[in-house]
């Protein structure tokens, strides 16, 4: 191929845009020599890289060629905007680590002398990690990273309050990337809730890793409700120790493009991880979700829900695989993954995938996609409710059925309304 016939690819015309917008801001930057060695190592391996296009296996169903003729910009944290009125009074909740842009919102965040005895929050001076690039995003995220920081619940700490991200988009057409490490100690308990909003035509790029230390415990609920011209992609690292309990509760209704990926180390004998997702995709929206699920240790457990309400022309994609190592015996891991189509025109693509070296084992997998029932619609107008509003409600029950036991209720009688609001909306 000529370079000229290379430059008719508009993913290699928005590559190399983004690469020199990317060198450009990191050459401003002055964080110290190990940032800036992290952020140009990381974008040299974003240069050599393919980029997503849809004859890669991975990216068949998630298409972006709406992204790459977008002309982004780098966030930037001169803004002096403030926020829209929220619907949702998150300082009365817990503790709010407030991310513009990108950027740490000292204003928008609740003060550290508000932070209890055992919660530390501190900036990380290093940008790379031992994590493989999973795909040339993945790369750009870490080279164009401005916010880096680490949370630590502190040994033997019960945090009796949520911690709140909160990732808001104000800039149009900007590119942010939010890095966040939490690690809960042996013994501690914390639950994190990390949300997305605004960002209209631009680009979030998100990596949270978790550790979870022996006999420790962490609940992790994601709300991604960004703009619906936005296109979001998250990394989301979490490893279990002995005796190490995880929950996970997504709600995923916002963006044109979304795709959330978690990866769950189950290292530790007797640990146990519990993740629940459900999305909602309108009109021409394609919501993406990833697992790998790896059983490292004898005696643990995990499982999955997935619950995709697909209208419109949008898309619903799964890939979903458990590994279960040579060892780790007495595993006992399950997957299920539920669409449910609401028009002729929505799309439904689900991957499972086991794979199993050890024995004396229990593994599980299982995929349905169908339409609203008729009988049920029936039994609902029976009892004098109109077809569309029984078909919302049906719908609606289909997707908080993922979501009943959110531990934060609050947030849960919030998502049931997002849900009804979203699927009333189409």
């Amino acid at each position: 191929m000529t370079h000229s016939q290379q430059l008719l690819n508009p993913a290699l015309q928005a590559q190399i845009r983004l690469h020199e917008l990317v060198d450009s801001w990191i050459q401003q930057q002055a964080d110290g020599e190990s940032v800036q060695a992290c952020r140009v190592e990381a974008l040299a391996r974003f240069a050599v890289m393919d980029m997503p296009h849809v004859r890669q296996e991975d990216w068949k169903y998630t298409r972006l060629a709406g992204l790459w003729k977008q002309e982004l910009l780098l966030s930037s944290s001169q803004t002096e905007q403030h926020l829209p009125s929220a619907s949702f009074d998150w300082h009365a909740l817990g503790l709010v680590l407030t991310f513009v842009d990108g950027y740490f919102s000292a204003r928008d965040s609740s003060p550290a002398t508000d932070f209890p005895e055992g919660l530390e929050l501190n900036p990380l001076t290093r940008v790379c990690d031992n994590h493989r690039d999973t795909d040339a995003l993945h790369a750009l995220a870490k080279a164009s990273l401005s916010g880096n920081y680490q949370l630590t619940i502190k040994r033997n700490t019960t945090l009796t309050q949520p911690i709140i991200i909160r990732q808001i988009g104000l800039q149009d057409h900007a590119m942010q990337s939010l890095q966040m490490r939490v690690n809960v100690e042996k013994n501690a308990s914390a639950t994190v809730i990390e949300v997305q909003q605004g960002s209209a035509q631009g680009m979030i790029l998100t990596q949270l890793s978790i550790d979870i230390a022996d006999n420790a415990q962490c609940s992790h609920l994601l709300w991604q409700d960004a703009d619906t011209t936005a296109h979001s992609f998250g990394w989301r690292d979490v490893i279990l120790a002995r005796d190490a309990r995880f929950m996970q509760r997504s709600l995923l209704v916002g963006a044109l493009v979304s795709r959330q990926q978690l990866s769950v180390t189950v290292a530790g004998e007797n640990a146990e991880s519990d993740v629940a997702t459900g999305v909602i995709a309108m009109n021409k929206q394609t919501q993406d979700v990833r697992t790998h699920t790896r059983h490292a240790c004898m005696n643990a457990r995990s499982k999955q829900l997935h619950r995709f309400a697909i209208g419109g022309q949008a898309n619903g994609v799964f890939h979903g695989d458990i590994l279960v190592e040579k060892g780790a015996d007495k595993t006992d891991a399950n997957m299920s993954t539920n669409n449910l189509l609401l028009s002729p025109t929505a799309q439904a693509n689900s991957k499972p995938q086991l794979e199993i070296y050890a024995d004396d084992v229990r593994c599980t997998h299982g995929v349905t996609s169908g339409n609203v029932d008729d009988a049920q619609i029936f039994y609902l107008r029976a009892r004098g409710i109109p077809a569309e509003k029984a078909k919302l409600m049906i719908s609606a029950a289909f997707a908080q059925a993922a979501l009943d036991d959110v531990p934060v209720e609050a947030v849960r009688l919030a998502w049931q309304q997002a849900i009804a609001n979203k699927l009333q909306q189409a």
